[in-house]
């Protein structure tokens, strides 16, 4: 099958601030390859491939927009090293009215990026 990008949408939430900060990304259904994030203007494939946040933040949720076909999951890479936490397209499509609750904390300054896994 042809790859079919979508967008998601993350949400992040400072620990010490409890600022809600939430990022659209491109997904390109490709596998091997990197989200990309909004930095104000839409994300696309031009957009750049990391996040980072100033304060120590943790990511609770995902929404994905159904009709990925190439890739099943993503996994979130930390400072260019692919990390164990993966999480699965099917549990967090923006269709569905409860997602799985995610904990994943990210560092400040950390470059946060997510691959796609087939």
């Amino acid at each position: 099958m042809a790859a079919t990008p979508k967008g998601a949408t993350f949400y992040f939430k400072g620990l010490k601030t409890g600022q809600t900060q939430i990022k659209d990304v491109y997904n390109p259904d490709t596998a091997g390859a990197l989200f990309r994030w909004d930095s104000g203007a839409g994300a696309s494939a031009t957009s750049s491939d990391f996040v980072t946040f100033d304060e120590q933040v943790v990511c609770y949720d995902i929404s994905a927009i159904t009709g990925i076909v190439d890739t099943t999951k993503g996994r979130i890479v930390a400072n260019g090293i692919p990390t164990t936490s993966v999480f699965q397209w099917a549990t967090h499509l923006n269709t569905l009215n409860q997602r799985p609750a995610l904990a994943v904390v990210i560092n400040a300054g950390t470059r946060f990026q997510v691959i796609c896994v087939a």
